[in-house]
């Protein structure tokens, strides 16, 4: 993977805001802040995703069994 620094960056700002989200759950916040945390979280995750689909496949990848 080219850009692995990008994509380790963006997995450890899930990892940020799923903590955010559990600290919302332990403290009793407003379903408002957890939502708007969950919301964010999703909009990171499917950052990612189109992230890793753009990036160019190996050969390994697009055939397993070579």
């Amino acid at each position: 993977m080219r850009n692995r620094n990008t994509v380790l960056k963006k997995v450890e700002n899930i990892e940020g805001k799923l903590k955010q989200l559990k600290f919302c759950v332990q403290r009793g916040a407003e379903l408002n802040e957890y939502l708007d945390a969950l919301a964010l979280a999703e909009e990171e995750l499917s950052e990612l995703k189109a992230f890793i689909e753009r990036e160019p496949m190996s050969a390994e990848e697009m055939n397993p069994y070579l």
